[in-house]
């Protein structure tokens, strides 16, 4: 053989013959890797035997292609006429030969293999021999000179060689099925472990719903009680002091109302005069601090300064400014509007007014709820109060998390029909039957 018909014979290829799927099967997800190892077993067992077959072939080429080497290695050119091409010839046929060497080193089987190995070899080595020949092309030529015979037989065996590997790959190709066995399990643990990521949610699920029954019905049990209590004749006779209790608190949110109103009412000056204060320096401690909650928490600032002697004074620093043009307004009616604001607020009394009224009410505030505190089924109400607001809350969370879990039950069932799809075709191409995976039942 030439080396033309070397080369043009380096290039070999098949494809997977078409057949009719067989019977339909019924699996479950767990039983699917045993029922592909059946259906691929004698694949498998003649795949391998052919392999080891073909193995050996190369191993014996490959042998002969190292005897070939040697031998040209070993040849002398010293008789040779043509100096110059001799010298071409020399060169060229020991690059030729250190490559070729190389090669049969590089592409020898291995001694311990699986299928997956073996795939990968005869794929690796068939691209690896075109490689590198034809990469060694024009020393191989140039060696052709004088070593025609060698070249002829190595070329003969680098022939055979990619027919092996070309027939090697095609029935790989052919039996792709016994190389999908172990993708199919990989699917299989995925799909299982989807399904039981989908059986724990369900289990929360049940759990939560449960767990909000519970709730339901210790809330609706108190709102019973509560509403049964407050039909009691000792409930009803405290009717009054409740009436009571509330009338002082509102009396007291009034006054709270009434005292930061007088306060409001002066707020413009009061807050540029707490401006101007800082800013010059014209207060300072407790009295700066003060002017500035009069203005943000006018209450609260009431509270530290129950008799209003500060606000007092703080008021009468305004007016001073005001008067000295220390604070200006748009025009006269104004200005004049602010100091009126300002000596109305220092003449209120906010002892008398407020607090007086206040501390009054809030005795008699005190004996009210001291009295309810002491009823035992104001007590039992207010306990179950307390329960129902509890109650609320746990529903409302419970209702969220169940929502949660609903969305993520729908993402699960969509990934785990999407694994059990994928591996159903998987299923069939390996095994020519029509696949059916069993869905396991979901709450």
């Amino acid at each position: 053989m030439g080396i033309g018909d070397f080369f043009s014979g380096l290039f070999k290829g098949g494809k997977a013959e078409a057949r009719a799927p067989k019977e339909r099967v019924s699996l479950k997800a767990e039983d699917v890797p045993a029922f592909l190892e059946r259906e691929t077993a004698q694949a498998k067992a003649e795949l391998q035997t052919n392999v080891a077959m073909r193995f050996a072939e190369i191993k014996h080429l490959l042998r002969r292609m190292d005897e070939l080497v040697n031998e040209t290695k070993a040849v002398s050119l010293e008789e040779k006429q043509n100096a110059q091409v001799k010298k071409i010839v020399s060169t060229s046929s020991k690059l030729a030969m250190a490559k070729i060497g190389a090669l049969a080193k590089r592409i020898e089987p291995p001694a311990n293999y699986s299928l997956e190995d073996a795939s990968a070899y005869s794929s690796e080595s068939f691209k690896a021999v075109n490689r590198e020949i034809f990469s060694a092309g024009k020393n191989i030529a140039y060696s052709a000179v004088y070593f025609k015979d060698e070249i002829k037989e190595i070329g003969a065996c680098v022939a055979e060689l990619q027919e092996i590997f070309s027939a090697l790959n095609e029935s790989f190709a052919k039996n792709e099925g016994v190389f999908l066995v172990g993708t199919a399990k990989h699917a299989v643990e995925c799909l299982i472990e989807a399904e039981r990521e989908l059986k724990e949610s369900f289990a929360r699920q049940d759990g939560l719903l449960l767990e909000l029954r519970e709730i339901e019905n210790a809330h609706a049990e108190n709102l019973a009680r509560i509403n049964s209590m407050q039909k009691s004749a000792e409930f009803l006779a405290l009717g009054p002091v409740r009436e009571k209790k509330s009338e002082l608190e509102a009396q007291m949110e009034a006054l709270r109302e009434k005292a930061s109103s007088e306060i409001h009412s002066a707020e413009k000056p009061l807050r540029k005069f707490a401006k101007l204060a800082r800013a010059k320096h014209l207060l300072s401690g407790e009295l700066l601090e003060l002017a500035e909650m009069y203005v943000a928490t006018p209450f609260n600032a009431l509270r530290r300064d129950p008799k209003g002697e500060h606000l007092k004074k703080i008021a009468s620093g305004a007016r001073a400014a005001i008067e000295s043009g220390g604070i200006s307004f748009k025009g006269e009616s104004e200005k004049e509007k602010r100091l009126l604001e300002l000596e109305r607020l220092e003449k209120f009394d906010f002892f008398e007014n407020i607090f007086w009224e206040m501390n009054k009410a809030k005795v008699e505030l005190a004996q009210t709820e001291k009295q309810l505190n002491e009823d035992e089924a104001t007590k039992e109400i207010a306990y179950a109060e307390r329960k129902v607001s509890e109650h609320e809350k746990d529903i409302a969370k419970t209702t969220s998390a169940l929502a949660r879990l609903k969305s993520e039950q729908f993402k699960l069932k969509l990934e785990v029909e999407q694994k059990r799809e994928s591996l159903r075709a998987m299923a069939e191409k390996i095994s020519w039957c029509e696949v059916e995976i069993v869905a396991d039942k979901q709450g």
